[in-house]
């Protein structure tokens, strides 16, 4: 039963040790590739939401892309701004 209860505790603690090899990794994209994302998003906050500032959420790689972009709306129904992250084709925040 201790080999057993050993070979068990092994295996826990190697599955959480070896993390799978793209584990953190996203993919960088253009700040228009995210923008469609980000309307959809705002829009469903406020129909007259409209892109007021952009700015890159990460590095800037060497061709201009990020792999998280940050899209600011502004609703003048509302009187409000929203911004949303866009990473891996998602919202974030």
């Amino acid at each position: 039963m201790l080999r057993f209860r050993s070979v068990i505790a092994a295996l826990l603690i190697s599955s959480c040790l070896a993390a799978p090899s793209n584990a953190g990794k996203h993919a960088p994209f253009s700040a228009r590739a995210g923008l469609e994302v980000a309307r959809d998003a705002a829009s469903s906050w406020a129909q007259d939401a409209r892109l007021v500032y952009l700015e890159n959420d990460e590095d800037l790689s060497a061709d201009g892309t990020a792999i998280r972009w940050g899209y600011l709306f502004y609703s003048e129904d509302k009187g409000k701004a929203r911004g949303y992250s866009v990473r891996d084709g998602k919202v974030l925040e």
